[in-house]
């Protein structure tokens, strides 16, 4: 842990640090994960993880805010993959739509909300729950996946792949274990999956998942550094600009 970690670290704090920091700097940075497989060289909580760490190292760039600890309630989601857990809809929209009224309560009055998990239901999901609570709030909310704001630089996400890999490499190295990665079609154990009205046809198995590219050879620490650099750059404008409209 960074020593400089408990200045922002939300479940680090002891009451009169928080209220010190939130009079300081009333921005919130609340990551967004999943439980879920991304192959052996990536610990299942990889999502959540790499968001909660990206949300340090932008709070640092930035000099102030406080960090939530990452929430692991998420959309699907390759559900019948080992380890997986993912939730309805409606779930993932109330818990959100509920730390942001609680983040309110105490003070808050801009929210950065980085989503280490991808996908469209994801990312739909996260925007009807800004946008419930927005209407009945003045706090300036902003939501996004970590690669949208790079998208300019020419980054795509991926699952597992040369992306979240180099980014977790740069933030968490200890946690990316490349020796253990294969290319090519993986063999994937599945859980058997009950029907729900929000499933998706390759929730239920019999996906076939394969990676093309051999990370063991592409995926390097001076790539994977100039990538966070470029996105912790890249958010610490976006908190810069939430900060100025949180007045308005």
């Amino acid at each position: 842990m960074d020593a400089s970690d408990r200045t922002f670290r939300h479940e680090l704090m002891y009451p009169k640090e928080f209220a010190e920091a939130v009079a300081r700097c009333p921005l919130a940075y609340v990551p967004l994960g999943l439980l879920e497989w991304h192959g052996e060289h990536l610990p299942l909580g990889v999502d959540g993880l790499k968001s909660h760490a990206l949300c340090l190292a932008v709070a640092r760039a930035v000099g102030g805010g406080v960090v939530l600890p990452p929430f692991y309630v998420g959309r699907p989601g390759f559900t019948s993959f080992p380890g997986t857990m993912t939730y309805r809809h409606e779930v993932v929209r109330d818990v959100l739509v509920g730390a942001l009224e609680e983040l309110e309560k105490m003070g808050f009055r801009a929210v950065l909300m980085v989503a280490g998990h991808y996908g469209r239901p994801q990312q739909d999901t996260i925007a009807e729950a800004v946008a419930t609570f927005s209407r009945q709030s003045r706090v300036k909310v902003l939501a996004l996946c970590e690669t949208e704001a790079v998208e300019h630089l020419g980054y795509r996400g991926d699952h597992g792949g040369p992306w979240e890999t180099s980014i977790t490499l740069a933030l968490l190295p200890e946690l990316v274990r490349l020796d253990a990665f294969r290319p090519g079609e993986q063999s994937i154990p599945e859980y058997k999956v009950p029907p729900r009205p929000d499933r998706f046809a390759f929730e239920l198995g019999g996906f076939r998942f394969a990676w093309q590219e051999d990370l063991r050879r592409t995926v390097t620490p001076e790539d994977a550094r100039h990538k966070l650099q470029d996105v912790v750059r890249e958010l610490a404008k976006r908190v810069e600009e939430l900060l100025a409209a949180k007045d308005s």
